[in-house]
């Protein structure tokens, strides 16, 4: 596991943040480790993205799916209509997509931008 300082002092940076990654050589990241975040609390299928969920942090892409049986009470508003679920894809493929239980804490920090 490899770590990635964000500094708070980059205007376009959304704040200093230090997150795990565990990904392949990607176009996100040069020798540096360099990534440019735009903050935002939004984000559009497959956008990569930084997350907080469960108190952790995380840099993957942003999906929806359809919730199982399970969980679609949790994903239904007051007029009975079912949203889709939040997914959290990895850009590496030996790890499984988190799907994002409402039970615990979920935060978009920003979009990546590079």
């Amino acid at each position: 596991m490899r770590y990635c300082e964000i500094p708070a002092s980059s205007a376009s940076v959304c704040r200093k943040s230090r997150i795990d990654y565990d990904i392949p050589r990607h176009k996100y990241f040069n020798k540096l480790c360099s990534i440019w975040v735009k903050r935002c609390e939004e984000l559009e299928c497959g956008d990569i993205g930084i997350f907080v969920y469960d108190d952790c942090g995380y840099l993957k892409k942003y999906d929806e799916h359809t919730p199982d049986k399970s969980q679609a009470e949790f994903f239904t508003d007051s007029y009975g209509v079912v949203h889709n679920q939040p997914v959290l894809v990895s850009l590496n493929t030996k790890y499984s997509p988190i799907l994002i239980s409402p039970e615990q804490r979920f935060e978009v920090v920003g979009k990546v931008l590079n």
